[in-house]
């Protein structure tokens, strides 16, 4: 089947950039040679519709819920489905974003699946995410499953990995075609020993949305699918990054970072003051939020602002290099030429 944007719109859409979500750019930590999460009693979800994948961001919620008090409460995929595509996406067609469910289970929190069930069966699509039909309680209910943010995780091998040792589990975006249900020879199937491991499609049908929870000696990641325990290994599957990636994954995590940053069009200031790795002050803090406003920083919490460090020259050097302006000493020093630049883009 060709690449046609008719099918690809029917799941898990690219998320859009948004310079305001937390990213961890210091993901390095030792990692043994094979690592395996422990789900515990979450439930392999069977999606049945087309186009809701990205619901499975509630995996990820459950997951967390139950390591944190040792009760395991299923979630409903339908509330996440229906406010994101009212609220964020305010669009009706089949599939959304990574990050639009993230920021639903992040404002809104997520219902049990007992105040708003999730079945779909003879449910048209229109009828699924009618937002009219969530019932007061879930809205109450929700409030007590949100969680405190959701980090991207850069999708290189190495990367990809240290974050799922780092954070367990990642909620991850796939291009998918019909290699996951058809054998080598074109037989169409869900046997485990004729799809596993998973193969890079010659043409893409569609995102899909799933969540990672293992990696292996062997260099394969294992990933939790949302199509029933009929699909793969009892609902899951692998592949291998180095031939088949990821193209996005985002951690979770129930701790609540502040992200105080405004929109772009709403941060002005002057900057005055030559800088220079190891300064340290306001102009400097001012500096890294004009820097991860433009993109050339990730995001830096607010009480680790106002030193200029190895992160912040990096981005300096970017910036200037953007700017057309020669990164004397590899953006080690802020001057005269630095800020004439910056402030073309930020001056009140």
């Amino acid at each position: 089947m060709p690449n046609d944007l008719t099918f690809y719109n029917l799941g898990a859409l690219p998320s859009e950039p948004d310079y305001r979500d937390r990213k961890d750019a210091a993901l390095a930590v030792p990692r043994p040679p094979s690592f395996k999460t422990d789900l515990g009693p979450v439930e392999v979800f069977n999606q049945e519709k087309i186009g809701i994948c990205t619901s499975s961001i509630v995996t990820y919620v459950e997951w967390l819920y139950w390591k944190k008090t040792g009760v395991y409460t299923r979630l409903s995929r339908r509330f996440v489905y229906s406010v994101g595509k009212n609220l964020i996406d305010q669009a009706d067609f089949e599939g959304s974003s990574l990050r639009t469910m993230l920021k639903v289970v992040y404002d809104y929190g997520v219902p049990p699946e007992s105040v708003f069930p999730s079945a779909v069966n003879g449910m048209s699509h229109a009828s699924y995410m009618d937002i009219n039909a969530v019932p007061a309680a879930a809205w109450k209910e929700a409030l007590k499953y949100r969680i405190g943010s959701y980090i991207g995780v850069p999708v290189d091998k190495e990367s990809f990995l240290d974050g799922l040792y780092k954070y367990g589990l990642l909620y991850t975006r796939m291009e998918v075609g019909a290699t996951w249900w058809t054998a080598p020879d074109g037989t169409v199937t869900w046997d485990p020993s004729k799809i596993l491991p998973l193969r890079k499609p010659e043409f893409v049908i569609s995102g899909h949305a799933i969540s990672h929870l293992a990696y292996s000696p062997l260099g394969n990641t294992e990933l939790r699918n949302s199509w029933g325990k009929e699909w793969g290994a009892l609902g899951d599957g692998y592949h291998n990054p180095d031939n088949y990636p990821v193209t996005e994954a985002w951690a979770v995590t129930l701790d609540r970072y502040v992200n105080d940053l405004p929109a772009a069009d709403q941060f002005k200031y002057t900057f005055t003051q030559n800088l220079t790795r190891g300064s340290r002050g306001e102009e400097v803090r001012n500096l890294q939020i004009a820097l991860m406003i433009l993109g050339f920083l990730d995001f830096v919490q607010p009480a680790d602002r106002g030193y200029y460090g190895a992160l912040t020259q990096e981005a300096v050097k970017k910036f200037l290099i953007a700017q057309k302006i020669s990164p004397n000493y590899l953006g080690l020093y802020w001057g005269a030429k630095s800020r004439a630049a910056m402030n073309n883009l930020f001056a009140g």
